[in-house]
């Protein structure tokens, strides 16, 4: 939603859903129609050899690829559930993402990879369906419990970033790779059964994706990433629980794409047939070296971003269409063929478009620490004077002013100021600030930014840090300058457009 806009993001994720569940069917009716069992024996029989060896490169990519998101994913989300636990802090074993990826991979998801047959796994796939649920109702709780000050641009209706989105949903939709999978352990499969269980199982993933992420997304606007629960303060209780089974879902889902990466490396280099030695050798490879990726790579959207446009596109859009075509009897451009032609010329477009705007515009990372606007929340506030423990506002600015100026403590300081800027313009710092800022919102935040480098200035040598009301006279003085500036220049009406979100924060807070 942050990169397509909330109401185009919402148009897109049912239309990524219709062409998922057309394209799953149609994938099944052409294996009908060729008399083949699997997607590469598919791919094999309409384009030959070329095309299985690239349809083999593509279903092992998305699978091992979707394997490094959710142990990045299991390694941001375990530290911050153990850092809850009584003398877990920061720095500890418990508390480092390469410890929790380690772990959970040697106690649970290797030995549950180890399995044979999918079949095993229909339990896991339902514990992991409930416990979805769960992250859901959380999340959905906390959007009417929190308050996050909106974004800039926060309800614009599109983005031009929405084809990377697209990358994303396809990504979170598709499971083109496991569909013969699947089919072939139905005990009757036709392909009018497998429309039914298609049309059932998308309808209630298109609902849980639309809520998780809008209600997602309308709690933190332009905030959200690409993992919504590195948003979350760690100190939250609910969100806690809700990280526990949000984790244990992606640890069980862990395994069932592990299956498909193995498949595919049975059929091309084993001819479908794995002995007991060579089973768990390849299961051993793949996962450690999922494992070791997903050690030293910590942006999880740039990842989504890279699976989804790279391996999912053409999985979804893409191949399965012009399988159909292939084997079609009628003309390619036949009425009865447009639909699968329209997803075709998508595909060939949403590719290369996605892929190029994903290396040179990609998303920020958190990386697993705690988002700016969490240390508002933070209770321990440095003393300061009596004027400024009166007002909420006024501690806000100058709770890190009390120290003395050493390298750190001018970091401290111009975090508070961060903190400042977000709550009177309601914008987020970034590292390219000025590019997300616009003229009106730059400009206010220059003249904060100005009466704090002044003070910093005239107490350079006094061992005595300024108080909350220096800082706020000097803002009061900077913006008086400002308007015998503007009454000069007879500009009030853009000096009054400018100082207005500040001028509303100080009646907020009795400044």
């Amino acid at each position: 939603m942050r990169l397509a806009g909330l109401p185009l993001g919402i148009l897109l994720l049912f239309g990524v859903a219709y062409v998922t569940d057309y394209s799953m069917i149609l994938l099944i009716r052409g294996g009908d129609m060729s008399g083949t069992s699997s997607y590469q024996a598919l791919v094999s029989r309409t384009f030959g050899y070329p095309g299985y060896l690239l349809v083999s490169a593509l279903q092992f990519l998305y699978p091992f690829a979707a394997m490094i998101s959710y142990n990045i994913i299991t390694g941001d989300i375990l530290p911050k559930i153990f850092q809850r636990i009584p003398g877990v802090t920061t720095g500890t074993l418990l508390a480092d993402r390469r410890f929790a990826i380690l772990s959970t991979t040697v106690a649970i998801t290797l030995p549950i990879a180890l399995y044979r047959n999918m079949q095993r796994l229909g339990k896991v796939s339902l514990m992991s369906l409930l416990f979805t649920v769960i992250v859901l109702a959380i999340v959905i709780t906390r959007a009417s419990s929190l308050t996050i000050p909106h974004t800039d641009e926060a309800w614009v209706f599109a983005k031009w970033s929405a084809v990377q989105a697209v990358g994303v949903m396809s990504f979170v939709f598709m499971c083109h790779h496991a569909c013969f999978l699947i089919y072939g352990s139905l005990e009757k499969g036709t392909v009018r059964m497998w429309s039914n269980i298609t049309h059932v199982s998308m309808i209630i993933s298109l609902v849980i994706s639309v809520q998780y992420s809008v209600f997602g997304y309308i709690t933190f606007t332009g905030f959200t990433q690409g993992d919504l629960f590195e948003n979350y303060c760690k100190d939250d209780t609910l969100v806690t629980v809700g990280r526990f089974f949000y984790a244990m879902t992606i640890i069980l889902t862990y395994p069932m794409e592990c299956f498909v990466a193995r498949e595919v490396i049975s059929n091309v280099f084993f001819g479908g047939t794995l002995s007991t030695l060579h089973h768990f050798a390849v299961t051993l490879l793949v996962v450690s070296v999922t494992t070791i990726v997903s050690l030293f790579a910590d942006c999880l959207g740039m990842v989504l971003e890279l699976n989804g446009v790279l391996s999912a596109t053409p999985l979804v859009f893409i191949i399965p269409t012009a399988c159909y075509l292939k084997l079609s009897t009628d003309h390619w451009y036949h009425i009865n063929n447009a639909l699968p032609c329209l997803i075709l010329l998508l595909g060939i477009v949403i590719m290369p478009v996605g892929f190029f705007m994903a290396i040179f515009y990609p998303q920020e990372c958190s990386h697993g620490k705690e988002m700016s606007y969490c240390s508002s929340n933070s209770s321990h506030l440095y003393q300061i004077d009596a004027y400024t423990l009166e007002s909420a506002g006024a501690a806000v600015i100058t709770e890190l002013l009390a120290a003395d100026y050493n390298i750190n403590n001018i970091i401290k300081i111009w975090s508070s100021i961060a903190h400042v800027n977000r709550h009177s313009t309601y914008m987020q710092m970034r590292k390219k600030c000025f590019v997300h800022l616009g003229r009106k919102t730059s400009r206010l935040f220059l003249y904060l930014c100005s009466a704090v480098k002044t003070l910093i200035a005239k107490h350079w040598k006094n061992p005595n840090s300024p108080s909350g009301t220096e800082l706020l006279a000097r803002i009061k003085d900077v913006q008086s300058l400002e308007s015998l500036t503007a009454s000069f220049n007879n500009t009030l009406d853009d000096f009054l457009s400018i100082w207005s979100p500040w001028d509303a924060y100080c009646a907020l807070w009795g400044l």
